[in-house]
């Protein structure tokens, strides 16, 4: 439960820095290092329809389970930093 608080901080701070978020047109992404069903799952869809509704772009939820939550955490850090997340082929 505190990684999963401390990622979706994380997601806020990069959103906080950006300085044309968001990008019309390009869905956010939440990465949750857990399988799918659990609470950090359920918590971060639940969180992701209201920044939609917020935001008014697509916020996509990724389940990158494995590793103790190393798989999900790697992927973040090899993403652009654009506040958007994902492209790990980006780097």
């Amino acid at each position: 439960m505190s990684r999963l608080v401390l990622i979706l901080f994380s997601v806020m701070a990069a959103c906080a820095n950006a300085q044309s978020f968001p990008v019309a047109g390009q869905p956010v992404s939440i990465v949750v290092p857990y399988p799918p069903g659990g609470l950090g799952d359920i918590l971060s869809r639940l969180v992701g329809s209201k920044m939609q509704e917020s935001l008014g772009v697509p916020v996509v939820v990724e389940n990158k389970p494995g590793a103790n939550g190393g798989i999900g955490t790697a992927y973040v850090a090899r993403s652009r930093p654009d506040g958007h997340t994902p492209s790990p082929s980006c780097r």
